[in-house]
């Protein structure tokens, strides 16, 4: 049975949710109180998605009850969110780049003049946009076009959005995943500095390290189920990650494990495309994971095209394959 607590700001109370016969949340329950930073975690698949699209409006739930200041609603569109005063930081920002950011403060909502004057009260967008980013602490000009701003400028901006009409819970998907280290430290302040306002957060995040940074408590989802909510300061990252995958990070896999574990599955040598990449060798054994990484242009895609066969190689011996492998002389290892 569904209770009321007029000291939580949200309550989310055994959310059921499913898609063509698949469960992706199943007796979930949620809560954020006033003024809270709560991060929400969980692997891939987790249901922390879904969870936060039926708060915003965007799914509406199977089974269950929300609760907004202890009173029952139901958030059928992403409208109703934003009236009640729930507002969402997308990892892909949603911003209109060749508009300045006053206009994307305000874009949808833009303050006009009453009775015959009609027009776009443009001193007041400004104003308002230039105040709400100096009280993050980050002054901008607000006539400046948002396709200029850095990604951390961006997310400031969304946030001013969200505080423009009176929000009191703000969800950030994955807000540092295209933040430099410093940038992120930013991001931290103007999260301390909403708390201060009273504004409740809910972060979600991979980076298990950020969680302990930044959020009061912690929910984990697994599988569609909610599996635990602590106080942060209660919990280590080795907790967080059993909650998260249900084992021991350290515990190995059962019997079942690949038989080749340790063998060489796939071997790359001095593989060269034209203008894409040269002379790349390396080898992935079977059960271990394999870091890619370089700036834009490296050709690290393109390198991953032509491993699968989209891509035309220029030179390069030979890319072997586990079975390949194990057919060869031990002398040609």
């Amino acid at each position: 049975m569904a209770t009321r607590n007029p000291n939580l700001l949200l309550s989310m109370q055994n959310i059921t949710k499913s898609f063509s016969g698949v469960t992706v949340l199943d007796d979930v329950s949620f809560e954020v109180r006033p003024g809270e930073v709560h991060a929400l975690i969980g692997e891939n698949g987790a249901g922390k998605s879904t969870l936060m699209k039926i708060v915003t409006g965007l799914y509406e739930a199977d089974r269950g009850d929300i609760f907004w200041k202890g009173e029952s609603v139901e958030i059928k569109t992403p409208h109703q969110a934003h009236d009640l005063g729930i507002n969402i930081v997308h990892q892909e920002l949603m911003l209109v780049p060749q508009l300045s950011i006053g206009e994307n403060v305000f874009l949808g909502r833009h303050p006009v003049g009453t009775g015959l004057s009609r027009w776009v009260r443009w001193g007041d967008i400004n104003n308002k946009a230039k105040s709400l980013l100096e009280g993050l602490g980050h002054p901008l000009d607000p006539k400046r076009p948002v396709g200029e701003l850095s990604i951390a400028e961006q997310q400031l901006v969304e946030i001013a959005r969200a505080l423009a009409f009176s929000a009191e819970l703000i969800i950030m998907d994955e807000p540092t995943s295209p933040l430099s280290e410093h940038e992120t430290a930013r991001l931290f302040q103007t999260i301390s500095q909403l708390k201060a306002r009273g504004v409740s957060v809910v972060y979600i995040s991979h980076r298990l390290k950020e969680i302990h940074q930044v959020a009061d408590r912690v929910t984990v989802l697994r599988d569609g189920r909610h599996i635990a909510t602590k106080p942060i300061s209660e919990t280590t990252t080795g907790d967080l990650v059993r909650y998260m995958v249900g084992r021991e990070i350290g515990e190995q896999r059962s019997a079942n494990q690949s038989h080749c574990e340790g063998e060489e599955a796939l071997r790359v040598e001095g593989l060269t495309a034209s203008g894409k990449f040269t002379d790349i060798s390396f080898s992935v054994r079977c059960g271990e994971i394999v870091g890619l990484a370089g700036l834009v242009g490296a050709g690290r895609t393109e390198l991953v095209e032509t491993l699968f066969g989209a891509g035309e190689i220029e030179s390069g011996p030979s890319i072997s394959t586990v079975n390949q492998l194990r057919s060869r002389p031990r002398s040609m290892q």
